[in-house]
């Protein structure tokens, strides 16, 4: 698949020893989901922080509806947003054996669309390191590391296996993907 980012989207930064190229992968449309200030700002402050050090660091994240793909630069490093055809996040109202599908079903969409998009990113700019900014994004972080021959890492928050309980095992599947990525 030929890559939908413009060749001039990335400007060079004066080289800093020991400089990394980090690709992050991300499923939600913003890294606020809860607003500004609110949320798992730990994510954020983690690409901030490796920005700041002189990492160049890009977050592959699919585009709201109403928003166009494209890239934008945030808090010193880039956000590649991308059309996706539907959104990841499940709805929560759904009856439990239909939110459960519906995650299974999102989910194993994501990781398609998210080694895609992220592998995207990375025909542009190599990276040194693809990050996953939480246990849904692992799976998809571990496989495009993988196929890039490059390491990857998993920023988790708030991630747990119930091991007692049968069912919660079951229902928090990409959590314990994520420990096993």
């Amino acid at each position: 698949m030929k890559s939908t980012i413009p060749e001039n989207a990335f400007q060079e930064r004066p080289d800093v020893a020991g400089r990394l190229r980090i690709l992050a992968v991300y499923g939600q449309t913003v890294l606020w989901s809860m607003g500004e200030g609110k949320g798992a700002v730990s994510f954020t402050r983690t690409l901030e922080s490796l920005a700041t050090r002189g990492h160049e660091v890009r977050v592959s994240l699919p585009a709201a509806p109403q928003d166009e793909p494209g890239i934008v630069p945030y808090r010193g490093f880039f956000l590649h947003h991308a059309s996706a055809a539907e959104s990841f996040i499940p709805r929560a109202r759904l009856p439990l054996p239909h939110r459960l599908w519906e995650r299974a079903r999102l989910w194993m969409r994501y990781q398609e669309w998210a080694v895609a998009r992220a592998l995207e990113v990375a025909d542009a700019m190599p990276p040194d390191l693809v990050l996953g900014l939480g246990a849904f994004e692992a799976s998809a972080a571990h496989r495009v590391g993988s196929i890039l021959g490059v390491p990857n890492a998993t920023r988790l928050f708030g991630a747990w296996t119930p091991y007692r309980d049968r069912w919660r095992q079951i229902a928090n599947f990409p959590e314990r993907a994520a420990i096993q990525a």
